[in-house]
Parts: structure tokens; C-alpha cells; sequence
């Protein structure tokens, strides 16, 4: 009983986390601003869909 409400509750937390914090402003500032500063976190977030000015230009160039 406790094992099926323990993974419950962490497939919840992985639902929400996957939908809704990235969709909140301040989640988005913040990976914005991480991406900005990180190269690898650009490369994360273009394979992740995630567009960031840095990664468009480097997808123009």
C-alpha cells in the first residue's frame, strides 16, 4: 500500500514538474538566465525544444 502511493505521488511530482513549473514566468527567467551563462544548458534546452536567443542564432549561423 505505502509503495503504490509512494510512486502515486512521485508521478505526480514528475507530471507537474514536466508541465506545469515550465510554464510558470519565473521558471522561464531563470532558465533563461542559467542558459545564457552555460553552453551545455544551451545544447540541454535546443535538444529539449527550448528556444533561447543564443541558441537561435546559432541556429541561423
Amino acid at each position: 500500500m505505502f509503495l503504490t502511493l509512494s510512486a502515486m505521488y512521485e508521478l505526480l511530482c514528475v507530471l507537474l514538474y514536466a508541465y506545469v513549473f515550465g510554464k510558470l514566468p519565473i521558471v522561464k527567467y531563470y532558465r533563461a538566465k542559467a542558459a545564457s551563462r552555460s553552453v551545455t544548458v544551451v545544447a540541454i534546452f535546443f535538444f529539449g525544444g527550448i528556444q533561447t536567443e543564443h541558441a537561435k542564432g546559432n541556429k541561423k549561423g
